[in-house]
């Protein structure tokens, strides 16, 4: 016996839907984390925060250029000194890179939002 598109048009139909929904629901959830994030940034303590974390970026990025200038530097390094300062910079060069994560995230979730807005409107025609 073999299978007709009749036989399944009924659960594709279904389950499309079901996908639709499933899509619908995470795109109303995207706009209520963006809403929320856009709140957080009209209020004046996220400027202080963001000025704090980008001060704090800048002394990282001051010390990562201290450890890369001893790297390539004249002065002789054991190969545990050079090792410790390797690791210190990839240290320090993570922490810059979490810190500014951290301030692009809340721009991206408002982001994510306006593009679910514009999904729910497609999905819901």
């Amino acid at each position: 016996m073999t299978v007709q598109l009749e036989d399944v048009q009924g659960e594709l139909h279904a389950e499309r839907d079901r996908l639709k929904l499933d899509k619908v629901e995470q795109s109303r959830h995207q706009m209520g984390v963006a809403s929320q994030m856009g709140e957080l940034q009209s209020e004046a303590k996220w400027s202080i925060y963001t000025d704090h974390v980008k001060a704090t970026v800048e002394g990282y990025e001051k010390t990562a250029e201290g450890y890369k200038a001893k790297l390539s530097g004249l002065d002789f390094l054991t190969p545990q000194e050079y090792g410790e300062l390797r690791v210190k910079l990839a240290d320090t060069q993570g922490l810059i890179k979490g810190l500014t994560l951290g301030l692009t995230l809340v721009t991206a979730l408002i982001t994510q939002g306006e593009k679910a807005a514009q999904d729910i409107a497609v999905l819901t025609k």
